[in-house]
C-alpha cells in the first residue's frame, strides 16, 4: 500500500485564501491612514484658506457693488433688501446703501463712512438722503460690523449691526444682522 504524507506548504488554497487575507487587512490600515492623512490636509487646507483671506483683506480693495439683505432682530416687518456701494482710499471707507422693505413700501438712501482694521469692516450710517413713506422721527441710523470672507470663491460681508443713534428714544434698542456678498464689475 502507498500512503501519501501530505506536505507542510501543499495546500495551495489555505496558503492562498492566508496571504489574501494579509493583503485586504493591510490594504485596509493603509486606506484608513490615507483617509485620516487626506482629512488632515483638507481640514489644513481649508483653515488656511479663511486665514489666507483674513490676511488679504487688507490686501483687497472693498470698492464695489455688494448686494443681500438686512434683517431686525425685533418686529414681525424687519426684512430689508439692501445694496451697499462703497469707496476704499487706504483704510477709509466711504458709500451709500439702499434699504428696500417691500412690504411695507419704506425706501432708504443714506450717506457711510467707516474702516477697514484686519478682516473687520466698520460702517456708520452718517446722514439720510432718501425716506420714502417713513418720517425721519421713526427713523433710526446704524452703525454696521462686518467680517470680511471668502467662501467658495465668493467675497463676502457679514455681521451685525446696531443703532448709531443710542441715545435717542426708540432707536436704543434696535438691532440686527446683514449678510452681503460683491457683485462683479
Amino acid at each position: 500500500m502507498i500512503t501519501t504524507e501530505k506536505r507542510k506548504n501543499s495546500d495551495k488554497h489555505s496558503t492562498l485564501s492566508l496571504g489574501f487575507a494579509i493583503v485586504l487587512l493591510l490594504g485596509g490600515i493603509l486606506a484608513g491612514m490615507g483617509l485620516t492623512y487626506t482629512g488632515m490636509v483638507q481640514h489644513s487646507t481649508s483653515e488656511s484658506l479663511v486665514l489666507e483671506a483674513q490676511a488679504r483683506v487688507t490686501d483687497v480693495d472693498l470698492s464695489g457693488e455688494w448686494i443681500g439683505t438686512v434683517t431686525e432682530d425685533y418686529g414681525a416687518e424687519g426684512r430689508y433688501d439692501y445694496r451697499l456701494v462703497i469707496t476704499q482710499d487706504g483704510d477709509a471707507l466711504s458709500g451709500t446703501n439702499y434699504l428696500d422693505l417691500t412690504a411695507s413700501e419704506i425706501y432708504a438712501e443714506q450717506a457711510l463712512d467707516g474702516s477697514v482694521d484686519g478682516n473687520t469692516v466698520t460702517l456708520t450710517e452718517m446722514d439720510t438722503l432718501v425716506l420714502e413713506n417713513l418720517s425721519l422721527d421713526h427713523w433710526c441710523m446704524a452703525t454696521y460690523t462686518l467680517t470680511y470672507q471668502v467662501l467658495n470663491g465668493q467675497e463676502m460681508l457679514v455681521g451685525t449691526w446696531v443703532s448709531a443713534e443710542p441715545d435717542r428714544d426708540g432707536c436704543d434698542t434696535i438691532s440686527g444682522r446683514l449678510i452681503l456678498t460683491r457683485q462683479s464689475d
